[in-house]
């Protein structure tokens, strides 16, 4: 019952601070990280809390609008581009929703990895693509999706994240156990055939004709079109047989012989046939190295000469073209140069005969003693023929010239089947000969004979043949090959982002716990105030972008040079600043203190006028510049200066009297005195110092002079 708009909101913040984070796996970070919220906050009253009603929400990421269910009970990732602003585009709704479509463009995955699902191929729609979306939501828990974008890998391949890239499994995802049983005779090494079907079906065996029981395994859709990745091993898993790919059919199924090495004539022998690998190719050798690892004789007759090794011309020139050996003329006779016993043994060759006769393949001891198909005159006629001291038992049937067929020998004991695509056409019991045979193709009668082959081989034969037991269930044998949750928790694997995963070696984003995730060697990271697991080391605090995120994880918010982020150092303080622009910036305070300007987290206090150190901003501030220094208004007046304690110290008239003394002549110097002037009696003066005297005196009015009063 979590929000599922929260979670939106979350996610698209982890994807917009982590363009390698994609969308979806950011979706799961913030799901787990609400609902462990939402547990702790709302307990037992969630259900209340976001009632079933809720339908879709638009919302928007990366500018795009898109809409989310935000239904608690539908799927926690349902989801789907509101195409209505798209233009021309159509949206699916699958229900678990593997795709947006647009009907114009392929999908523009960001960053989409080599190998890597697009979206487009993943829901079975090739013409379905998400235009040109900056993002594709690829959820692919749909049965009909094998892959998605980013992180999400194919099946049959897995994220490797040191590389940034979705790899092929470089190993078989699936095997099967087969037992071959006991048959007396058959000993080691022996061939039997096996038809690999790539779809479903019940395992078992199949009647080829009349001639060939073969065993029949099925493949679940599991294995290449080509059968490339087809192997078959001991019963000890590792060991591999020879096999070699007679035909295939590409995406249905292929005939393969195998070289069973272990004696059955002992007992039964247990095999695996594994299969599931995107990477496997036949032949992992040559075609031609396969064959001759698996059969007694053999040869494809690839290049463009004949093999030499193998055979000997006896005449004629035999032409090699696009691995088909072709005899013509008369005569023109090519040889084996290997020998195997006649009884007890299967040759079997892809041939196509002419019009004219004769044209034969055989098993050739002498010229008296052989086993063969031939072409006839007179039909056309086929006939097969058994061959021992010059008497021969030949038995005629209808024929088809230039066509292809696989003809075969069945040889043992007076006893030789002649089989034409499988189908039983003869059964000689007399004149069958007995010794070491070697192949033989030829041409004589006529000169416009002609016989061409394409392949031919040599292997082991009893009859009756080995018996194709029980098949295994399959077994699935890297915890990657699992294509869906369910079988992968099932099977003691861990499911994460539509890739299973061995649980050891799981993504660090699987884990929902401190414990867990640091018991997996991973790290406890805080992103966005939303505890992850992570790869080591964690990204820090310096991955957070709010404020409310960062002190969530225990970090910092701090801001240096007016740029706010998380970190994990103490944030520097407002006295650090020191200049008003970071300070300011910062949300601190540039004030002035005691006539200093510095940055402070309070308010600043009022300044006195004393702070202020220049005219203009003491005024200002209302304060009053006297005398070079700021002050509260008014200036005070400046006090007179105080006066001489004595008239004496003045030495000149004008400063004596210009400061209230006088300037007296005493014993006859002038001098500054306190006024009046001291008047000694004339009489005690001469004649010069009166006379002087009278004259430094201002003039007097007529009447007034002294010595009309003096005698």
């Amino acid at each position: 019952m979590t929000c599922r708009s929260c979670i939106a909101d979350l996610a698209k913040k982890l994807v917009s601070n982590y363009p390698k984070l994609d969308w979806l796996r950011a979706l799961v970070f913030a799901e787990k990280a609400v609902e462990r919220y939402e547990k702790r906050v709302y307990g037992a009253n969630l259900e209340k809390k976001y009632p079933e009603s809720e339908g879709w929400k638009d919302t928007i990421i990366d500018g795009k609008s898109y809409k989310i269910r935000t239904n608690p009970k539908s799927n926690p990732y349902d989801y789907e581009l509101n195409c209505t602003e798209q233009g021309n585009c159509t949206c699916i709704d699958a229900g678990e929703l593997c795709i947006v479509q647009n009907n114009n463009c392929d999908c523009d995955c960001p960053t989409p990895k080599a190998n890597s699902y697009q979206s487009k191929n993943n829901c079975g729609d090739s013409s379905a693509s998400c235009g040109a979306h900056p993002r594709c939501l690829c959820l692919c828990n749909n049965p009909a999706c094998s892959g998605s974008c980013e992180y999400r890998c194919g099946i049959n391949y897995v994220w490797n994240a040191e590389a940034g890239e979705c790899e092929p499994i470089v190993d078989w995802c699936r095997r099967k156990s087969h037992v071959i049983n006991q048959q007396a005779g058959a000993g080691t090494n022996y061939q039997t055939c096996i038809k690999v079907y790539k779809g479903a079906g019940i395992d078992g065996t199949e009647v080829l004709g009349t001639c060939q029981t073969v065993g029949k395994v099925y493949c679940g859709g599991n294995c290449r079109d080509d059968f490339g990745d087809i192997r078959f091993t001991e019963d000890d898993g590792e060991t591999e047989l020879d096999y070699w790919i007679e035909e295939y059919t590409a995406g249905v199924s292929a005939l393969i012989w195998v070289e069973v090495s272990g004696d059955l004539t002992t007992g039964n022998v247990t095999i695996y046939i594994y299969y599931d690998n995107a990477v496997a190719t036949y032949p992992h050798g040559a075609d031609q190295t396969e064959m001759d690892a698996t059969f007694m004789f053999a040869d494809h007759f690839y290049g463009d000469t004949l093999d030499l090794a193998k055979w000997t011309v006896e005449s004629g020139v035999p032409v090699v073209v696009g691995s088909v050996v072709t005899i013509s003329g008369q005569p023109c006779l090519i040889s084996g140069n290997v020998t195997w016993t006649g009884e007890n043994s299967r040759c079997r060759a892809k041939v196509k005969t002419g019009a004219a006769y004769y044209e034969g393949f055989f098993e050739w001891i002498d010229a008296d003693n052989n086993v063969g198909f031939n072409r006839e005159g007179g039909g056309p006629l086929h006939s097969a023929w058994t061959e021992e001291a010059s008497v021969r038992t030949r038995s005629n049937y209808g024929w088809t010239d230039n066509v292809w067929w696989i003809l075969q020998y069945l040889w043992k004991v007076n006893n030789v089947k002649f089989c034409e695509d499988n189908v039983l056409k003869q059964t000689h019991v007399t004149n069958v000969p007995s010794g070491n045979v070697f192949a033989l193709i030829k041409t004589s009668g006529q000169a416009t004979a002609k016989i061409e082959c394409d392949w031919l081989f040599a292997a082991k034969y009893v009859d009756p043949e080995p018996v194709h037991g029980a098949w295994g269930a399959e077994d699935i044998i890297f915890c990657a090959c699992y294509d869906n949750e369910i079988d992968c928790e099932a099977n003691g694997c861990c499911w994460f982002e539509g890739t299973c995963y061995s649980c050891d070696e799981v993504p660090c984003g699987y884990w929902d716990n401190q414990v867990d995730c640091e018991a997996a060697d991973c790290c406890w990271c805080c992103v966005e105030g939303v505890w992850l697991c992570q790869e080591c080391p964690c990204v820090g605090c310096t991955a957070n972008t709010t404020q409310e995120n960062c002190e969530a994880c225990g970090c910092n918010w701090c801001c240096v040079g007016g740029v706010w982020f998380c970190q994990e150092a103490a944030c520097p303080t407002c006295a650090d600043y020191d200049n008003q622009a970071d300070c300011e910036a910062c949300g601190c305070n540039w004030c002035l203190i005691d006539g200093v300007w510095q940055c402070v987290a309070e308010e600043c206090p009022e300044p006195e006028c004393s702070d202020y150190d220049n005219q203009i901003s003491c005024e200002a501030a209302g304060c009053c510049w006297c005398d070079g220094v700021c002050q509260d208004c008014p200036c005070p007046t400046p006090p007179p200066p105080p006066p001489p304690s004595l008239c004496s110290e003045y030495d000149n008239q004008i400063d004596c009297e210009v400061n209230g003394c006088c300037w007296c002549l005493i014993d006859e110097v002038w001098q500054c005195v306190d006024c009046p002037c001291p008047e000694p009696p004339c009489v005690q003066w001469s004649h010069r110092v009166c006379e002087s005297r009278i004259r430094r005196r201002r003039p007097y009015r007529r009447g007034n002079h002294p010595s009309m009063h003096r005698h």
